[in-house]
């Protein structure tokens, strides 16, 4: 999962790049997510436009996921919670190592 994780933290990027990179959507196209959630289904757009309502922000995904084509930057978007959560689990996972201690001797 790299929806919280950019790799080059030296590199200056733009403020709307920086938002799509670091976001992730889930079931994006389900009115029941985007009502229960209250659009944070919709992270990208939510990120992008904190002050829309969340009933609007499912009408920008089009026009935000052609832009990010066209500047090759990564729309990252979970087919559902469940495939958003595994992903977090197993990045989170990839963080942590095991602690090697050593013995002390007296």
């Amino acid at each position: 999962m790299q929806a919280h994780h950019h790799e080059d933290h030296d590199s200056p990027r733009p403020w709307a790049q920086a938002q799509v990179e670091t976001a992730a959507n889930f079931n994006q196209g389900s009115i029941f997510w985007n009502l229960v959630s209250g659009g944070l289904n919709l992270q990208i757009e939510h990120h992008l436009f904190p002050g829309l309502s969340h009933s609007v922000l499912r009408t920008l995904t089009p026009v935000i996921q052609e832009t990010c084509k066209d500047f090759n930057i990564p729309f990252k978007s979970y087919p559902t919670f469940a495939d958003l959560l595994t992903d977090v689990h197993e990045y989170f996972s990839s963080l942590s190592t095991p602690v090697v201690r050593e013995k002390k001797l007296h």
